[in-house]
This record gives C-alpha cells, structure tokens and sequence, in this order.
C-alpha cells in the first residue's frame, strides 16, 4: 500500500554469523530489505541473476569462487549493479583489484555498523547526470574564470611592481634569496 518498492540486498559470505549480523544490520533500516544469501561466489553469481538485487554485499574469502571472481561475473552481466566487498584483508591493492572487477566500495568486517550502512547509502544514492546544456561549458569556464579573478589581480599588480625592467629582482625591489 506505501507505493514504494523497497531496495533488495543480498549477502554473500561464507560464514553464518556473519550473515546473520549483516542482515540485522540492514532490516534496521527503513526501506531495505534483504532478499536472498549465498555462501560462496558461485552461490553469489546464480542468485544475483535470479534475484536481480539493488546491491551486493560480498566477502572476499570464501569457498568454491572468491569474491572477486563473482564480482566480475556478476560486474559483467549487470555493470550497474553496486557491490560492496566487505573484507576482513582490506588493502590498497586489493582494492584496485576489486575496482577492476567490478566492485564498487571496499570495506573492512573490522568498520563499525554505522560505517557499512553510510556506505550501502552512498552506493544506492543516484549520482547528478552532468550538465548537458548548450552553454555548460561557457557556465563552467565563467565561474572559474570569476573565482580566478582575485588571483589574476594580484598577479598582475606584482608584474607590475617588477616592471623596472631587472628581472633578477624580487617585487618591490627585495633581492632574491642565494642558492
């Protein structure tokens, strides 16, 4: 009767409990709503094509397909599809791995739960299309152009100021610090 549909989420870890404290996690919110678990990658990969879900919510280490395999499989057949790896070996070069595959956000198990829902937010919240106006451009460059104007005042008041003619010399006749 609301008129709404509520945003589907899967989980895909290998272990229970985990499941279980994610899925608490995600019924507290309003308006989500998980729709279907699996265990392991190949698990992830079949329910997302029969789920169709909003978001993923994935581990890395897991049996069978690691959670970057799944997520470029998955990544491949619905490219829009936010996923989010939650990952007890969160790094630097996991995460550029698991951006290439498809992954969108990486987090560590170890973030607090506030932390985990502020980041399904962001991932379901709908990016601004850029301006595609006729005069965007102009718009742009105008802007800069006017935040600039304070910056290009002052540099001409200091071409100015050297303009004796001794380009050795710093603005208002100061030397120039020695090497």
């Amino acid at each position: 009767l609301g008129g709404y549909l509520p945003i589907r989420i899967l989980i895909v870890d290998d272990q229970e409990a985990i499941r279980k404290v994610l899925r608490a996690l995600i019924e507290r919110h309003a308006g989500w709503q998980v729709c279907g678990e699996a265990e392991n990658g190949r698990e992830a990969v079949d329910r997302a094509a029969e789920l169709k879900p909003d978001l993923i919510i994935m581990d890395l280490a897991m049996p069978i397909m690691d959670g970057i395999r799944a997520a470029r499989e998955i990544s491949s057949a619905m490219p829009t599809l936010p996923i989010l790896l939650n990952t007890m070996h969160s790094t630097g070069d996991l995460a550029f791995e698991a951006k290439k595959a498809g992954v969108h956000e990486v987090i560590s198990k170890g973030e607090s739960g506030d932390h985990l829902l502020l980041t399904i937010e962001s991932l379901l919240r709908p990016t601004a299309p850029p301006e595609t106006t006729p005069d965007a451009g102009s718009h742009i460059a105008q802007t800069v152009f006017e935040s600039m104007s304070p910056v290009i005042e002052k540099s001409s008041e200091l071409a100015t100021s050297m303009g004796d003619g001794d380009a050795s010399r710093e603005p208002h006749g100061t030397p120039p610090l020695s090497d």
